[in-house]
């Protein structure tokens, strides 16, 4: 079933309803509910049966794009981006450099 066919199941709960009822909403997403998590009444998560995104991740992905959820796009520069190395000396000890930097600023 596609994400759009879930989202007719889709469970709103906020933090502590979810809190103190976690083995009923838990429940729910084993059949195939949506729960979406609201704090101070703005959505912060969704719990989402795990066999919807593992089997159907392209579907999944592109449901969301469907949605306005995210976008895809070609990524332009991440091959560059990932080719190039990172600044700085890649031998030198992380907590010298953050001490250096420290004394210097300081």
């Amino acid at each position: 079933m596609s994400l759009c066919g879930y989202y007719s199941y889709m469970i709103k709960a906020n933090v502590s309803t979810l809190k103190n009822n976690l083995s009923r909403y838990l429940q729910k997403v084993r059949k195939g509910h949506i729960v979406e998590v609201l704090d101070r009444d703005q959505p912060v998560a969704r719990l989402v049966p795990v066999g919807l995104s593992d089997e159907h991740d392209e579907e999944w992905v592109s449901s969301l794009a469907r949605l306005d959820f995210i976008r895809c796009g070609p990524m332009k520069g991440s091959k560059q981006i990932s080719q190039t190395p990172p600044p700085g000396n890649a031998s030198a000890n992380v907590l010298e450099a953050l001490l250096e930097e420290r004394r210097g600023d300081r």
